[in-house]
Order: structure tokens, then C-alpha cells, then sequence
């Protein structure tokens, strides 16, 4: 009897806030409860479904913040908790959530969650703080020098300054949003990798120059090669980043545009500062420093006595066969005894080796310490298994791209804060399935049909200070006899084929006919009437006195929906209800919002010249319309930056094939890291559009190395020796730069933020598939198809074009 009683008391008040049909047949027995607890039920509790999940207790609390603050110190210390019986999981159940019914004490102040989420805010903050130190230690290990370490940081750092000046000065933008924060986090991971090609660079000339040539011989040579390579990676991603602008949502614009001018700034501030640093750096050890402040190992620079000579890696003589090297000594291929400074200069001209000034058939490579071994034996595995390996990164890029088709936007528009499991956000969640929530909230979004005006955006989209201006429809014409017709028969159709919800409708003109119809009976109408309306009875009146008449009209009764300037009638606004609001599912508000187009679309053809060109207008479908935006955006994004790496690759190294290939392979980033993110439980929603901005701009840093160094070998050299030679000579880099930034997501991913894990997810997908893009589907497309001579059909068509040089 209790049971069917509270089902009473809920359909009686669903029924009276116009949730539920009402039943004239049911007998309510609810008038036997003196009270019913709107929290005491859930909305979907009934006759037909007489069980309660979810239920809360109210109780009478103080409301300022500081009282709120006191409570939630008490609830967070346990003061609140009520001793448990083991022996009571329904008990535990309901008290893991800890004192939930506070959550809502400060409806217009602060509550537990937002005390919460401050406290985890300050505590994520400091891991996030935690993984740029840890990235800070990773530079000291990879450059072995204090001095280095610092003037890398402090270029770094600098970046952040340079770029928010471009950003508010140069671009105009004013508007910085709180998610432009984690753009540190990505300025730390790239310009660490600009720091370790830089110096790996210059150690590697260093390395294979002879041990006399002077610091400023060694930066002519390694500086120009250092500065390409982190040219191409740095333009294409900031490129990347700025193409992800696409996207509408302001925060993720903002946010991708100050990651683009960071990536900018950052390189050339290591032109600026880096450059320098080595040259110092190297010329205090060439002069015989020992300082600790320069070095951390005790191995400084080892003078190439011929006693030291380094194994080198031969090549095969026969394209068919197996690249299994040996080993013998022999002197780098950049310097032979008794060479001379024009010589190796030479041998630097066109590439970091030449082929043609010395008559070697082999390429050096450093063995002596671990890494190489094992990016040789790494070259050894892809290169036997190079077609099998092909096979397989294809199909994963058409499996993935399957999977990333069916990327859509969230079920529910509000992303969530923390994760499902934190009782919190459990108690937010199942707070809105109450009974008491469904009768707080307007199940009805306000709409407008709306005429004399044209749907334009004139403000600034990245200043939200910046609001757009009307643009008024100069075609607007109400007062021919057919247009008022028209608008008065159409307020019919809006009732009865668009609404739901037939109350609050408010049509001007069938207020301004029933005014008119009451004017002209009464024994005593108004001057207005009398002297403007030309003794009129009902819409349509005469066109020369329409203006003044249904001014006087809106004057007289207030009427919201009529607008005018100097007496002219210019605009005109139907207001109704949606029968969706924003709170509903997205597919709810799609489906409601095509219903309204297509109705929109057919009353235009329609309706007379003058009064055919009206929209409809409500902030309700302002989420749908940004979420469905979101795939599109991104896939445009993806596809703009897929074409931009393309682009650079093609310009820097006149290569077609290098192009073809660098493209396959950031393909394969970007689909397989969405693929994983998806299989994640992941929704294109706010959160994650500005995580795919990060994707989108990381994604083709490591293969755009591996393109750009391929191609520097001047003249004819195998493409397993040019493959060989890229991975040696970028390989150390690019695995120093994934380390450092897959330590930095690991340390992000025990935040509880769920924006910030998220972050760290999406940081560390992008990281391990750059990484297989670039060491296994970037380098088995070079090992099984890659050119002997990249930039010969450039060369030819510069001969043909030019002329050939005699």
C-alpha cells in the first residue's frame, strides 16, 4: 500500500509539471501523504516500475561558504560517517558516497564537489609540476651537461613570454582560456626533442671530424644540418597545430593557436640561445676545461688517434643481397688519414656525408655503446621481416581508420570532471536521476522564429567580450496583404506542427488581430486606434497604415515581439518552447533541430516575397551544433595537417617519394592513436577535440626526422644504407625525446582531473604510435621501396628548367 501510494505522489507531481501524461481514469491516493519528499524517489519510479534506485535525505544546514567549508572539513575527516555493519553491503553502498546530500546545500555558492575538485586541482598541479622536472632530469641525462641543461630550459621557458606576446599583440587575442595552461606540457616534450637533435648533432660532427678542426669549423657544419632538420619539424608543427583552428569551440582555437606560435617561438629561440650555448660549450672543452658544469661524464671529447679507430658497417655489393654487415677498422667516412679541411668540407657540402668526394662503399656507425647495438639489431629484424611488417602496418592503418569512423560526439553534452569511480562525481551523476532534479529543471528550451534579421556572427570569435551586432534583412517587407496573411497564418502552423508544449506561445500577430478585433467593438477604442489604424477589424489591415497601427499596438500592450526604428516595423519575433533543451541527449536535440529545419526549409518556399526569409533561433541547440561540428572539424584539421607535412617534406627534401611515404606514416599516428582512444570508451566531446588538437600537432614530429635525414646523403647511395643512416643518425634523438615525454604522461596519468589524465593519455598514444610510425611503418616503406637518389626527378627538372651547369 506504501509503494502505491508514493507512485501516486509521483505521478501526480509529474503530471502537474507537465512530464507525464495525465490518466483521467487513475484514482490518486496521494492526498494520504501529508509530505512527499521529492528526493525520495527517482524519476523513473511508478506503477510499473515500483523501485526506488536511487534515493536522498535533506537536511537543514547553514548555506553561507564559510559553513559550507566547515562541513565539508568534518565530512572529509569522517566526522560524518556513521559506523558500518561488515556484514552490511547495502549499508556500505550507500555510505561509500560519503555525506552526498550536501552536495546541494549551496545551490548559489559553493558545495563539496567544488571544495573537491580545488583540493585535486592544487594536488594535480603539483604532479603535473612533478613531470617537468622529471623531462628537466631527462635533458640533463641525454646532454650530459649542467650548462646545456640550463640554457635548454631556459629557451624553453623563454618560449612561453615570446609566444604569448605574438599571441595578444600580434594576433589580437585577447581571450585565454585555462586550457592554454597545458600547453607547457606540450612546449616541454617538442622543444626537449628541438634540444636533442641540436646537440646530437653537433656531437655527431664533432664525433666524425677530425680532432683538429676549431669550434667555428665544426658549427659550419653541424649548425646548418641541426637547424633543417628542427626547421622542418618545428614549421610543420606549428602548422599542424594552427590547422586545428577549425574547430569552432573558442578554448580549443585559443589553444591551438598559442600552441603553434609556442612551437614557433621555441625554434628560434634555439637558434638564439642553443646555437650559441654549443658553440661555448664545445669551445671550453676543445681549449682543455674540466668543469662539471660542462660535463657530467668523465669521458669529455676523445681525441681520433688512429689507435681508436671506429668499426664501421660495410655494405653489400648486390641489391639482392641481405644488408648483414660486418665489421672492420676503419676511419668515418668524412675524414681519411691525411685529408684536408677543403676536403671535408667537401665531404659536408650537399649532405652530413659525401659519397662522391671519397671512395667508400660503406656508411659509418658508432657501435661502442648500447644504443646503437641495439637500433642495429632493430634495423636487422624490420629489414628480414620488411615485407611481412609492410603488410601488417597497412592493414593497421585500414583497421584503424575503420575504427576512427566511429568517433561521434557524447551521448550527454556536460563532460564530467573526475572519474566515474570518485564518489563525487557518482553523486552528481546519480543526484540528476532524482525526482526532485526532473521537477527543478525546464524540460522546455524558449525558441524564437525570427524575421527582419539575417543570422550573421560579426564579433570576434576568440574575445567573448567582443558580441556580435544585429544585421538587418533590408528585404523585410509585413506590410503587403499577402505578408500579414502569411504571419498570421503561420503562428497556426508553428502550434500546431512544431510545438509540444502549446503554452507560453506567444504569436504578435494573432495578439494584434484579437486587439484589433477588440478595438473595433468597444464603445470606447483607444486614440492610438482610432486615429492609426484606419477603422480596421482584423489582420490584414491597409499596408499604409500597418506601422503605426501595430506600433501603437506593442506600445500600448507591451508586446516583446515587435521591433521598430523611426516607425518602421523591422523586426518581428514568434516565440515558443522547444520541446528538447540542451540538458537532453545530443541525438534528442539533433533529431528535434532537423524537425525544425526541414519546416523552416518548406515555409521560405512558401511564403511570400518579404517575409521569406526568417530563422529560428535558441541557445538550447547551441551544444548540438558545437558538438556536431567537432568530427567534421577534426577530420578537416587532420586532413589539413596531413597535407601541410606533406607540403614541407616535399619542399625540403625534393623528394616525391619521401612525401608519399612521410604521409602514409602520419597517417598512421593519427588514425591509430584515435583508434586506441575509441577503444578507450572515448567521445569526441569539448574535452577531447582539444587532446586531438594535441594529436594532430605531435603526431608527425618523429617521422618528419626520419624523412628529412633519409634524404641527406648526396648522390646514389642503396636505400638500405640510407635507411640505415636515418635511423642511426636520428634514431638516439627521437627515442631520448619519446622517453622524456612518456615519462612526463606517465607522471600526468595518477592525476585525478579527468581532463588532465586524459591529457596524459592522449600525450602517451601520440608518443608510442609516432614512435612506431616512425621506426617501423616509416622505415620499412623506405627499406622496401625507398629511392637510391630521393631528389633525382627534383634535379632533372631543375637541369631541364635552369640549364645544366657546365
Amino acid at each position: 500500500e506504501f509503494v502505491s501510494i508514493l507512485a501516486d505522489c509521483s505521478d501526480d507531481m509529474l503530471e502537474l509539471a507537465h512530464l507525464k501524461t495525465p490518466d483521467d481514469g487513475r484514482i490518486s491516493k496521494c492526498l494520504q501523504f501529508p509530505i512527499m519528499p521529492v528526493t525520495l524517489v527517482d524519476d523513473q519510479f511508478s506503477h510499473q516500475s515500483p523501485v526506488v534506485r536511487y534515493t536522498a535525505s535533506i537536511y537543514a544546514t547553514k548555506t553561507d561558504d564559510a559553513s559550507i567549508k566547515a562541513m565539508y572539513d568534518a565530512e572529509s575527516s569522517g566526522l560524518f560517517k556513521t559506523p558500518l555493519r561488515v556484514d552490511s553491503p547495502l549499508q556500505q553502498g550507500v555510505f561509500e558516497v560519503g555525506m552526498d546530500s550536501l552536495y546541494y546545500t549551496a545551490r548559489d555558492g559553493l558545495s563539496f564537489y567544488l571544495y573537491y575538485l580545488e583540493q585535486r586541482l592544487t594536488w594535480d598541479l603539483g604532479l603535473a609540476m612533478a613531470s617537468l622536472i622529471a623531462t628537466s632530469i631527462c635533458i640533463m641525462l641525454h646532454t650530459q651537461s649542467p650548462f646545456l641543461t640550463v640554457i635548454g630550459l631556459l629557451q624553453i621557458t623563454l618560449a612561453l613570454p615570446v609566444a604569448y606576446f605574438l599571441y595578444y599583440f600580434i594576433c589580437g587575442i585577447p581571450y585565454f582560456p585555462l586550457v592554454n595552461v597545458n600547453a607547457i606540457f606540450i612546449i616541454f616534450a617538442l622543444g626537449a626533442d628541438d634540444i636533442f637533435v641540436v646537440v646530437d648533432k653537433w656531437k655527431s660532427a664533432r664525433q666524425r671530424l677530425p680532432h683538429y678542426f676549431t669550434t667555428e669549423e665544426v658549427a659550419a657544419v653541424a649548425l646548418p644540418h641541426a637547424a633543417s632538420a628542427t626547421f622542418v619539424t618545428s614549421i610543420t608543427t606549428s602548422v599542424a597545430f594552427l590547422a586545428s583552428a577549425m574547430i569552432k569551440v573558442p578554448a580549443v582555437k585559443a589553444f591551438v593557436i598559442f600552441c603553434g606560435l609556442l612551437v614557433a617561438s621555441d625554434y628560434i629561440l634555439s637558434i638564439i640561445l642553443m646555437f650559441p650555448a654549443l658553440c661555448l660549450w664545445d669551445r671550453w672543452l676543445f681549449n682543455g676545461s674540466k668543469s662539471a658544469c660542462l660535463i657530467t661524464t668523465s669521458c669529455k671529447r676523445a681525441k681520433r688517434e688512429s689507435t681508436n679507430r671506429i668499426p664501421s658497417i660495410e655494405a653489400t655489393q648486390s641489391d639482392d643481397e641481405e644488408c648483414n654487415s660486418t665489421s672492420r677498422d676503419t676511419l668515418p667516412i668524412s675524414a681519411t688519414e691525411g685529408s684536408s679541411k677543403e676536403e671535408v668540407y667537401n665531404g659536408y657540402g650537399e649532405g652530413h656525408q659525401s659519397m662522391n668526394n671519397f671512395e667508400v662503399d660503406h656508411i659509418s656507425v658508432i657501435e661502442g655503446k648500447p644504443m646503437h647495438h641495439v637500433l642495429d639489431l632493430h634495423y636487422k629484424f624490420i629489414h628480414h621481416l620488411r615485407w611481412l611488417i609492410l603488410a601488417l602496418s597497412l592493414g593497421a592503418i585500414v583497421v584503424c581508420g575503420f575504427v576512427t569512423s566511429k568517433f561521434r560526439t557524447p551521448d550527454l553534452p556536460e563532460p564530467p570532471f573526475l572519474p566515474p569511480s570518485n564518489a563525487y562525481e557518482k553523486h552528481k551523476t546519480w543526484s540528476q536521476s532524482l525526482l526532485s532534479n526532473n521537477l527543478l529543471i525546464d524540460r522546455f528550451g524558449r525558441l524564437s522564429f525570427i524575421w527582419g534579421v539575417r543570422p550573421a556572427d560579426t564579433g570576434f570569435h576568440l574575445n567573448p567580450d567582443d558580441t556580435s551586432i544585429l544585421v538587418h534583412d533590408d528585404a523585410f517587407n509585413p506590410r503587403t496583404v499577402s505578408a500579414q496573411a502569411y504571419l498570421l497564418e503561420v503562428c497556426d502552423r508553428i502550434h500546431d506542427d512544431v510545438l509540444t508544449w502549446k503554452d507560453d506561445f506567444e504569436c504578435p500577430m494573432q495578439q494584434f488581430n484579437a486587439w484589433l478585433l477588440e478595438q473595433s467593438q468597444s464603445r470606447s477604442p483607444t486614440m492610438e486606434y482610432s486615429s492609426l489604424c484606419g477603422n480596421a477589424t482584423s489582420v490584414p489591415v491597409l499596408p499604409e497604415v500597418f506601422d503605426p497601427c501595430i506600433i501603437s499596438f506593442s506600445t500600448l500592450t507591451n508586446n516583446s515581439g515587435i521591433f521598430q526604428d523611426e516607425g518602421v516595423v523591422n523586426i518581428l519575433r514568434i516565440q515558443a518552447r522547444t520541446n528538447t533543451t540542451y540538458r537532453d541527449p545530443i541525438v534528442e536535440q539533433e533529431k528535434e533541430w532537423h524537425a525544425l529545419e526541414a519546416w523552416s526549409d518548406y515555409e521560405r518556399i512558401n511564403a511570400p516575397d518579404g517575409v521569406n526569409n526568417f530563422f529560428f533561433n535558441t541557445m538550447d541547440f547551441a551544444v548540438y551544433d558545437t558538438m556536431s561540428d567537432l568530427v567534421s572539424s577534426a577530420t578537416n584539421s587532420g586532413l589539413i595537417a596531413l597535407a601541410c607535412a606533406s607540403a614541407m617534406i616535399l619542399l625540403t627534401s625534393r623528394s616525391a617519394s619521401m612525401m608519399l611515404f612521410s604521409a602514409i606514416s602520419i597517417a598512421y599516428v593519427l588514425l591509430a592513436a584515435s583508434a586506441c582512444v575509441i577503444g578507450l570508451g572515448w567521445k569526441l566531446g569539448i574535452f577531447e577535440s582539444v587532446l586531438f588538437g594535441v594529436l594532430i600537432g605531435v603526431g608527425c614530429d618523429f617521422v618528419l626526422h626520419f624523412s628529412h635525414t633519409y634524404t641527406m646523403l648526396p648522390g646514389v647511395v642503396r636505400r638500405e644504407l640510407r635507411t640505415r643512416y636515418a635511423l642511426f643518425e636520428m634514431g638516439p634523438s627521437v627515442l631520448g625525446s619519446a622517453a622524456t615525454t612518456m615519462l612526463t604522461a606517465i607522471i600526468m596519468m595518477f592525476t585525478e582531473i579527468l581532463f588532465f589524465r586524459k591529457f596524459a593519455i592522449m600525450l602517451a598514444m601520440t608518443i608510442i604510435h609516432s614512435t612506431i610510425g616512425s621506426f617501423i611503418v616509416f622505415l620499412v616503406l623506405c627499406d622496401c621501396f625507398g629511392p637510391a637518389e630521393p631528389t633525382k626527378g627534383y634535379d632533372t627538372i631543375k637541369a631541364k628548367l635552369c640549364g645544366k651547369k657546365e
